[in-house]
């Protein structure tokens, strides 16, 4: 019986390892990379690539992420060698996120560290806004505990500052929810979409996701032509 293909995934901003829980029972070979400490006024593509060197390149592998975490990945893929890469709830270019997230992005980015490390009683407020479960909106919210201080702040201004992965060239597969607030669909083309996803569907459709990845894992086959920007200019 062949290995696994190698699978490493990023969690999104303000998210650890533990986001890809549940794809862990489907995809046990998962390998997320821990956040290094990012340097001040330093660019996703370089923090990028900094993140690609803590990574064994000694055979090919597949790359994804989480929202910020896809990010990265697309940035990676130009440094690793990659087979492709996985976009979940993500996009190629800071142009997709949504403008009321691009006019506070700035804002947020300034307030203090500790802003960013709500107590887990606010799982309430988080299901108002997107539609979890108690259980989800908590663990959610756990892992802001465990991010490094001005990580979020940090990620923020560089994702509002990157200019985007366009014509990649190994093949992108993406999937994205038909209702994220953040990465609105109208703004990008996904290969797959949850029809009630939100923000977070690799959590809440986790057997969806799951089913994606183990779909294109190894297919070699590219969903779109990986010269095409992700994102629909308007």
């Amino acid at each position: 019986m062949s290995a696994p293909e190698r699978l490493v995934l990023l969690p999104g901003l303000g998210a650890t390892a533990r986001l890809f829980e549940p794809q862990r029972a489907a995809l046990p070979q998962i390998e997320v990379p821990p956040w290094i400490e990012p340097h001040p006024r330093e660019t996703l593509p370089s923090y990028a690539a900094r993140v690609a060197a803590t990574i064994r390149a000694d055979e090919p592998l597949y790359l994804g992420g989480v929202s910020f975490g896809g990010m990265l990945a697309s940035e990676m893929a130009r440094l690793l060698p990659c087979r492709g890469v996985f976009l979940i709830a993500s996009c190629l270019s800071a142009s997709a996120v949504a403008r009321w997230a691009r006019v506070s992005g700035p804002l947020a980015a300034r307030l203090p560290s500790g802003a960013f490390r709500p107590p887990v009683s606010l799982a309430g407020l988080a299901r108002c806004v997107l539609p979890l479960s108690r259980a989800q909106a908590a663990f959610l919210l756990s892992m802001l505990h465990d991010v490094p201080r001005g990580f979020i702040q940090w990620g923020i201004r560089a994702i509002l500052g990157w200019t985007g992965s366009d014509s990649l060239k190994v093949p992108v597969w993406h999937i994205h929810g038909a209702r994220d607030p953040v990465i609105p669909l109208a703004a990008v083309r996904p290969t797959a979409v949850v029809p009630r996803g939100t923000h977070v569907i690799n959590v809440t459709h986790a057997a969806e996701v799951n089913a994606f990845l183990l779909r294109h894992l190894g297919s070699g086959f590219p969903a779109r032509p990986p010269s095409e920007h992700d994102v629909r200019r308007r």
